[in-house]
């Protein structure tokens, strides 16, 4: 009776590591949507994201979009990934101010740059952001930046040079960075009542985002219809291509065919997604 036992959890196991598998290959996003569910329900966090980063382009605009936009912001303030988790809740706040979540995400995006507040003492170590490149968008890029705590008597001076000749004074200041590139970022810190002073360097690279371009075939009832992507990236290259036509139907890779039994406009998207996730 216990080997009977211990195979039927076994199979269990090996079948839930086989549908999260599946799903990361899976090209079909309601596939990766309902295991991305099941993988924050039984609260496997790190998974779920997996899954999420895969389909949250793809789910903009869709009915499902709140609910997976929610569980998206809550996987990463449970890995403690602050920054990006203030980032979608704020996202989230914004774009669905009628939800019932809407109270718990501001509160908990807010709590996010709480947790993220620098302690009153300094450090050398840890003082830039957690990720050493960052997404050039369409309003620029925004930076954050932060010390963390460390062994000096008293209250220090800080000075921040950003690497694009702009500075600032702040302990843990954000910054928007006007165009790509790679950026030297120092921070000198000067304790104040014995005057010494430490000094760490380090480089920031801001990714610039793809142009999605395509071109099309001429289309007609009950005729294949061919989209070709024609998308540039100033450095780097682009990765995924994804298509949404009508809000319906969505497609992968760089050129895709799509047929329509009806006259109409196809309001057609593709989202591009460089090898940086920009």
């Amino acid at each position: 009776m216990k080997n009977v036992l211990y195979l039927f959890v076994l199979v269990i196991l090996i079948s839930s590591c086989s549908d999260f598998q599946k799903a990361l290959k899976s090209e079909d996003v309601s596939v990766k949507f309902i295991e991305a569910t099941k993988m924050y329900e039984a609260k496997k966090y790190a998974k779920a994201l997996r899954l999420f980063d895969q389909i949250a382009p793809a789910y903009k605009g869709k009915p499902q979009a709140e609910r997976m936009f929610y569980m998206y912001a809550q996987s990463l303030y449970k890995t403690e990934q602050y920054y990006l988790a203030g980032y979608q809740f704020e996202s989230f706040v914004s774009s669905y101010p009628k939800s019932e979540k809407v109270e718990e995400s501001a509160f908990l995006g807010a709590k996010c740059f709480s947790e993220l507040s620098p302690v009153y003492t300094l450090d050398q170590t840890d003082t830039f952001p957690r990720r050493d490149s960052v997404c050039f968008g369409n309003q620029g890029a925004r930076v954050f930046f932060r010390q963390t705590p460390v062994d000096f008597a008293g209250p220090g001076d800080f000075l921040w040079n950003f690497g694009d000749s702009t500075s600032s004074f702040q302990p843990s200041p954000s910054h928007l960075y006007g165009s790509a590139g790679t950026y030297k970022i120092t921070l000198e810190v000067t304790d104040l009542t014995n005057g010494c002073a430490v000094t760490k360097k380090d480089s920031l690279t801001i990714n610039p985002n793809p142009n999605a371009e395509f071109n099309y075939s001429d289309a007609c009832i009950g005729k294949e219809l061919f989209l070709i992507e024609n998308s540039s990236i100033a450095t780097g290259s682009i990765d995924n291509f994804n298509w949404n036509i009508n809000s319906i139907e969505t497609l992968y890779g760089s050129s895709v065919s799509y047929t329509s039994n009806q006259t109409g406009i196809l309001n057609t998207t593709l989202i591009t997604t460089s090898d940086f996730g920009c």
